[in-house]
Order: structure tokens, then C-alpha cells, then sequence
């Protein structure tokens, strides 16, 4: 009996599914570990000058323009959560500027979007003197879209610390 491929690749989606090792489940393994809200909500902290953070709670999406002027002399351009507030407060204040710090709420249904966007969970670069608990939350610019409209839909909310 023959197979095709697309029924092939099919049976492997649905194998590694049930072995919990397809992306989504292994972030949600990942997800295990950060705090929650009350509410079930994953709680996240971004480290930003006070400008992007009162623009942020003014609910500004997340744009390339804007990633690019900010961006930091590690890492890959997108935008990061970290699931420790020590990392925020460190990218908060590394410029030596005025820094705040945000809090990122998200749903499970947010996070497991997110990772089916290209997010992913990864170690935060040290640096000199900087040795950063925790992971952090990847959000790469193909993602921004994904990521802006969960805000939309309150399945993200955005707070000052």
C-alpha cells in the first residue's frame, strides 16, 4: 500500500504531537516555570526608556522602524520579554537613561499563538558583569502582526510596573 507525502508528513504532525515535541509544546513545557496572574495570565517584563513605555501603554504596536532604532548591540532585531524582572530592569537602565519597566500579560491561547507565529523561548545573552536568570520570549518581526493583534484582542495586556 502506498502513502503519499502529504499524508506522511501528516502521520509525523500527528506522532510528534503525541510525543509533546512539536515547538508549541515544548514552549508550553517552557511556559511551565513563569509566573502567572490570578487569571491564568503568563507575566512577562519588558525593560524600555520611558518614551517607548508610555507609547506602549498608549497601545502602540509593535513596528520594524522602531525596532531598528532601539535595538541593542546583542541579539536579533525583534522585541523581548524576559521572564525574569531583573533582566527588564538591566535593559531598563543599561543605556544609562531613565528606564521602566512593563509588565506583558498573555493567555495560554496568546503564547501558544505567538509560538505557531515564530516566537521562541531562548537563554538571555550575558554580558560583562550580566548573568541573567531565566529565559526570555523571542518575538521576531515576522511575528509582529500576530503579536500586535493579540494585544488588539486583549489576549496581551501591556502594564506599567
Amino acid at each position: 500500500m502506498k502513502i503519499g507525502g502529504a499524508r506522511i508528513i501528516g502521520l509525523i504532525g500527528i506522532i510528534l504531537s503525541m510525543s509533546g515535541d512539536t515547538p508549541i509544546d515544548k514552549a508550553i513545557s517552557q511556559a511551565k516555570a513563569i509566573d502567572k496572574t490570578n487569571d491564568n495570565r503568563y507575566i512577562f517584563y519588558h525593560g524600555t526608556d520611558l518614551a517607548s513605555a508610555i507609547a506602549l501603554l498608549n497601545g502602540a504596536p509593535l513596528e520594524i522602524s522602531i525596532a531598528l532604532k532601539k535595538r541593542h548591540d546583542i541579539g536579533e532585531l525583534g522585541f523581548y520579554l524576559a521572564t525574569h524582572y531583573d533582566v527588564a530592569y538591566h535593559y531598563a537602565t543599561v543605556r544609562g537613561t531613565e528606564g521602566t519597566i512593563l509588565q506583558y500579560l498573555l493567555t495560554q491561547q496568546a503564547l501558544s499563538e505567538l509560538i505557531g507565529s515564530g516566537c521562541i523561548f531562548k537563554k538571555i545573552t550575558p554580558g560583562k558583569n550580566f548573568y541573567p536568570p531565566g529565559l526570555e520570549l523571542f518575538v521576531p518581526p515576522t511575528s509582529f502582526a500576530s503579536f500586535n493583534m493579540l494585544r488588539e484582542t486583549e489576549q496581551i495586556q501591556v502594564l506599567p510596573d
